[in-house]
């Protein structure tokens, strides 16, 4: 009995001891899981829904079990092809772990990367990609709101996935991310100084954020909202979009002077009663105001974004361009960083990767920053913007500053380094191509005096050439890259306006266009053809229809003189004329009046015209009465 007493309380000591240790650990362990975010927070439920409060209340330390599980089945479905099936259990999975960033991550790159490839249809793949945006966005990041690898991970599905060229059907969704936001925005022509850009969203950014805040502001609002009450809708999204449609494609001048059907082409339904309203100049500064009221509603309600930052961006940055890619890897990657400045422990590997979304999106801008999109045909194309490259540069700065603030690797630096010295080339390229040589010359000074001394530098002694043979190596080295070819391709075509069309020496138009061509067609021999897409993943578009977006955009330019294009457009072929007059005669007749000139004389309706709209009318008539056809199948 003696013996058995002292066991007891032998064990009893034991088990006194291990619950001290235990108890030990606790704060610890609590502090660790709140720096991963791992918590509910203060109050269970409180900033959760209640079935994800239930989902981790209720199944206690059997949880981690069933989460284990579920894993295991939802790859295994994935693997069978049962793509619904495991997408349903990963949001069960995201219920039970909300507070877990990698599983948000996980789940989102699944959608996005894995199980969008094993669809076949584009339409199919975009909705897959979406549905991995739209986790993170919706439900991960107002989760785990100091999650900065979460940001990160959204960052990055915008850029590469969508952003980039290796998917196969990355033109289709570069299309419906600029048809998406091009309805959201209401903005039909998204070209003009940076100044104009920054000034057409700033209403957006400045809007009240309530309906109380905006009668209170603008009370002759009230009875303008009553009349769109007459008409059977409401202040909300469902009227933002009939909205948008109109000014994307009511207002569009090929629907207005060609007569296209927006309802046998599939556009949208529009509402046509919200004609009168939308287009009665009366109201005009009261309708304005409700749009820009229900724009930043629809970008905090939906989009989860917040139209203060997407302005500061801008007027950081430069002119972006919503409807493109790079300009939401920025925004989050850059809300990312942002985040990393408020929390107590800065994970290193996080913070990099963030800094250098913010880069790799505005290296985007500047390699593709210019986007023409066409409503209508669905037409897509971007273009250079050397706006860009100051940006770029004061990002690195940024960067630069936070690594010296940290510590981190030894190359991480140099990994930076090796970026800088590739893009300030890229940016002496694009200056030089686009003519301004002042420029491309400061830039070339500068990526000399940074980078020239270093040993790859100094044996191919790039740097002690002038900038014109330095341009024609980078040219033979870089031409295989799709983005360096547009850009060439922009440079041949507009020096053929400005130095052939403007003093009617059409041989040296003729010269620059027969370059241009022969690049082009150099270039599209490699790209591989996709029967499911319109634009195969590395192709460009056809020449006719670069040719006519580079006259668009160089024409419209307002730092080129008004003369000088009228010089241009005096000398351009009838043919090309036509193609773009509908386009350009709006932007280019109000300039013209603002410069009290004759518009119809400056720029004078070309011959055919008419007959040209006609001949686009009718096959696009047949081309939906053909779509319309139905498909015979004979029965073996």
């Amino acid at each position: 009995m003696r013996r058995q007493r002292w066991i007891q309380i032998s064990v009893a000591l034991v088990g006194v001891i291990c619950l001290s240790i235990a108890g030990s650990l606790v704060w610890p362990i609590n502090k660790q899981r709140a720096s991963l975010q791992l918590t509910l927070g203060d109050k269970v439920g409180e900033t959760v829904p209640p079935e994800v409060a239930l989902g981790t209340m209720a199944l206690g330390s059997f949880r981690g079990l069933l989460i284990d599980y579920l894993w295991h089945r939802a790859n295994k479905l994935q693997e069978e092809g049962e793509l619904f099936e495991a997408n349903q259990l990963s949001q069960f999975i995201t219920t039970l772990q909300p507070r877990f960033p990698q599983v948000w991550a996980f789940q989102a790159w699944n959608m996005a990367y894995n199980i969008s490839v094993m669809t076949d249809t584009p339409e199919e793949r975009w909705d897959w990609v979406s549905k991995g945006v739209n986790l993170l966005r919706d439900q991960g990041i107002p989760y785990n709101p100091n999650a900065v690898r979460l940001y990160r991970e959204l960052g990055w599905i915008f850029f590469h996935k969508i952003g980039q060229f290796t998917d196969d059907m990355h033109w289709y969704y570069k299309r419906q991310m600029a048809l998406e936001w091009q309805q959201v925005l209401g903005q039909g022509d998204f070209g003009g100084t940076t100044e104009e850009v920054i000034s057409r969203f700033r209403p957006i950014a400045e809007a009240p954020e309530t309906l109380d805040a905006l009668l209170a502001q603008s009370p002759d609002i009230e009875p303008v909202i009553a009349r769109l009450r007459d008409l059977g809708y409401e202040l909300d999204e469902t009227f933002l979009m009939q909205a948008g449609l109109h000014a994307m494609f009511l207002q569009s001048i090929d629907v207005r002077i060609i007569g296209i059907d927006l309802q046998k082409l599939q556009v949208g339904s529009f509402d046509e009663k919200l004609l009168p309203f939308l287009e009665d100049e009366t109201i005009a500064p009261a309708r304005e105001a409700m749009l820009a009221y229900l724009r930043r509603k629809t970008l905090t309600e939906r989009y989860h974004m917040d139209a203060v930052h997407m302005l500061g961006l801008m007027e950081m940055f430069g002119p972006v361009d919503w409807r493109h890619p790079a300009a939401h890897c920025l925004y989050w990657s850059s809300l990312g960083v942002q985040r990393i400045g408020t929390l107590l422990k800065i994970e290193g590997v996080d913070t990099i990767n963030s800094d250098r979304q913010v880069i790799h999106a505005l290296q985007l801008l500047e390699h593709s920053g210019r986007l023409t999109f066409d409503p209508v045909s669905q037409h897509i194309d971007i273009i250079p913007d050397p706006r860009f490259v100051p940006a770029y540069d004061k990002a690195v700065e940024a960067a630069y500053k936070r690594i010296e603030e940290q510590t981190y690797r030894s190359d991480t630096t140099f990994t930076f380094q090796s970026g800088h010295e590739n893009f300030l080339q890229k940016a002496v390229y694009d200056y030089y191509l686009y003519g301004d040589l002042e420029e491309a010359n400061k830039y070339y000074t500068k990526v000399r005096d940074l980078y020239g001394n270093l040993p790859h530098n100094v044996e191919s002694g790039r740097f002690l050439q002038s900038l014109d043979d330095f341009i024609l190596l980078y040219i033979e080295q870089n031409l295989d890259m799709m983005s360096n070819t547009q850009s060439f391709i922009s440079m041949m075509l507009q020096r053929g306006f400005r130095e052939g069309l403007a003093n009617q020496r059409y041989e040296v138009y003729e010269r620059r266009e027969t370059l241009a061509r022969r690049i082009h067609k150099k270039f599209q021999k490699r790209a591989v053809d996709k029967a499911v897409t319109e634009q195969d993943r590395m192709s460009l578009l056809p020449f006719e229809k670069v040719v006519e977006n580079n006259y668009i955009t160089y024409m419209r330019s307002t730092s080129v003189p008004l003369p000088l294009r009228a010089r241009i457009w005096y000398s351009t072929p009838d043919a090309l004329r036509r193609s773009v007059y509908d386009r350009l005669a709006p932007v280019l007749y109000e300039q013209a009046l603002l410069a009290m000139m004759n518009p119809s004389r400056v720029f004078p309706t070309p011959e055919g015209l008419e007959e040209q709209r006609e001949a686009i009318l009718s096959a696009l008539q047949k081309k939906y009465q053909q779509a319309q056809e139905p498909v015979q199948i004979e029965r073996q």
